[in-house]
């Protein structure tokens, strides 16, 4: 069933025995709870269509579980989140999508339709010391994921090409831009370096048609996480 977090509301970070969970603030939404307590099947009609324009908003962007709705909730304080690495770039009106089966936290800009970051959650602990997954928030995670451009073909402004792609679908990438030693690509080749950023890499290989693959010999490793080998098919 999808799930809507119905008032709009203030994300916050608390620890509970080392893990977290997002504190749901309702301070500012006495209209949207008026209407659920009055109209309850209206506002749930609303609910679940607004998480259907979003999950196919963002699932145009980056490959979403199958098998689960999430729970969606929208920032209304963003300076308040700014200390938490997932939410470093946050502003306000951004959704967070939260899939408990999966473990995974999106960070979704409507107003640019842009993902802002994608990161892992943990089941919260109640009271008692029971993990549940009414509630879970991302685990600290780097607000960049560096990935380095290598053209892989004499044809020049690829890479700029590519980058441009990217950064246009990401705003937590960090992109430097290089040669490969040979030239002779034909497929673009992206190369996980660091193991970090799994769901990162997939989104990178969907959104440019690339494959996956272990660095070609003779090509130097630069220091980052992820590696994008340039070839023809990106002209």
């Amino acid at each position: 069933m999808m799930k809507l977090i119905p008032v709009l509301v203030l994300l916050t970070l608390a620890g509970i025995g080392g893990t977290g969970y997002f504190y749901w603030e309702y301070q500012k939404a006495q209209k949207e709870i008026k209407t659920i307590k009055t109209d309850p099947s209206t506002a749930q009609k609303a609910a679940q269509e607004e998480v259907k324009k979003l999950t196919a908003e963002v699932g145009m962007l980056v490959e979403l579980p199958q098998d689960e709705d999430p729970t969606v909730a929208t920032v209304i304080d963003a300076e308040k989140l700014k200390e938490q690495p997932f939410f470093a770039k946050t502003q306000n009106d951004d959704k967070v999508l939260i899939y408990t089966k999966a473990k995974k936290a999106i960070l979704y800009r409507p107003s640019t339709k842009k993902i802002i970051d994608i990161g892992p959650i943990r089941d919260v602990q109640d009271e008692s010391g029971q993990a549940g997954d009414q509630a879970a928030s991302p685990s600290p995670s780097p607000a960049n994921v560096v990935v380095t451009l290598y053209n892989g073909t004499n044809n020049a402004g690829l890479t700029n090409k590519v980058e441009t792609t990217l950064k246009s679908k990401y705003t937590n990438l960090d992109i430097r831009r290089d040669s490969s030693v040979k030239k002779e690509y034909e497929n673009t080749l992206v190369v996980d370096l660091s193991g970090k950023f799994k769901d990162m890499v997939k989104n990178i290989i969907t959104t440019l048609s690339a494959q996956s693959g272990p660095l070609p010999e003779g090509e130097v490793k630069p220091t980052t996480d992820v590696l994008v080998i340039v070839g023809k098919d990106a002209i």
